[in-house]
């Protein structure tokens, strides 16, 4: 079962990733890698980020999910020059539930 706030996050994703442009995106991967782009930390995706995995943590306590069982990374490529990114855990290894 996906919870209504996984789904709300992948939905702000995708919209966020159309939101960019795939022309410019793709013309900075060379050889799979991305060349010069990072994206930099943003408070505003940060702030969002943080909610969304406190209300899903909140709304499946009963159902003992864990921070441990969690990770979240939003990436806003509307700007392909000046990506931005926020993440909870993102940096943990973790088995997605779907691809």
């Amino acid at each position: 079962m996906i919870c209504k706030m996984v789904r709300l996050i992948a939905a702000g994703c995708i919209l966020l990733i159309s939101l960019g442009s795939p022309v410019a995106a793709q013309n900075a991967i060379v050889n799979g890698k991305a060349e010069g782009i990072k994206p930099i930390p943003d408070p505003v995706l940060q702030e969002l980020v943080n909610e969304a995995a406190r209300a899903t943590l909140a709304k499946y306590k009963d159902k003992k999910l864990e921070e441990s069982n969690l990770a979240i990374t939003l990436i806003d490529l509307s700007n392909p020059q000046r990506p931005t990114q926020a993440s909870f855990r993102g940096a943990e290894p973790i088995y997605p539930a779907s691809v």
